[in-house]
């Protein structure tokens, strides 16, 4: 039962990154540092525009952004280790049904795909109800405030 949970978790995770990096090839195409800077951290986002709705919107975005980076963080690292494996030998640790198992099967529970989906969900609803703050359609890093 826990490995069958493990396995589900682990296609759910590894199935939200690669929505993320699909949807992201539609992203760079009007945004290329868009996506480099959410999944790396990489900086501020430089201004694109001089306006002031353009700061403001970059400013409340801000709280987004760093949730986001994080989380986007966390979900490569756990898809990473899933699509190429290194086997390394570690302790267990303990499951929530009060058992130890392996850090796989503590990795990849369905705490941690609801934590993916949710991630996924969240920047597409974001980018669905706030396209852009320039009027070109697109998802920004200033539109997601």
């Amino acid at each position: 039962m826990l490995q069958n949970e493990a396995d589900a978790a682990l296609v759910t995770i590894c199935a939200a990154a690669f929505a993320l990096e699909a949807f992201t090839r539609e992203l760079t195409r009007w945004s290329p540092s868009l996506w480099r800077r959410l999944r790396h951290g990489g900086g501020r986002c430089p201004s694109r525009q001089a306006s002031p709705r353009a700061a403001e919107a970059r400013r409340r975005s801000q709280g987004v952004v760093v949730v986001w980076t994080g989380e986007l963080a966390w979900l490569f690292r756990v898809r990473h280790g899933a699509v190429h494996y290194r086997g390394v030998s570690e302790p267990a640790q303990a499951h929530p049904v009060g058992i130890s198992v392996s850090v796989a099967q503590v990795t990849y529970s369905p705490e941690n795909a609801t934590r993916a989906v949710d991630l996924l969900l969240g920047i597409l609803k974001r980018c669905r109800d706030r396209p852009s703050v320039d009027g070109r359609g697109t998802c920004s890093l200033a539109s997601m405030s």
